[in-house]
């Protein structure tokens, strides 16, 4: 006989983009550090305040960090 299997629900988090949200098949699992890295004008720091803005909304405490330095060991 088989049994279906149900996966786990995982609770998640909207990223303030609709779009992604429903991509990601309904926002970012909850509980995990993100690090959002690429090149200059796609989109890093417009994401990054989209998720904070949607946070805030929700009345909850947010925290941003970012680095605009290069540093002289990395590749360019």
């Amino acid at each position: 006989m088989l049994h279906e299997r149900i996966a786990p629900t995982i609770t998640r988090c909207s990223s303030g983009c609709a779009g992604l949200d429903d991509v990601l098949g309904g926002g970012l699992p909850i509980g995990h550090f993100y690090l959002i890295e690429g090149e200059p004008g796609t989109g890093k720091t417009t994401l990054a305040l989209q998720f904070i803005a949607e946070g805030m909304k929700r009345g909850e405490k947010v925290l941003s960090s970012v680095n605009t330095q290069k540093r002289p060991y990395m590749n360019t």
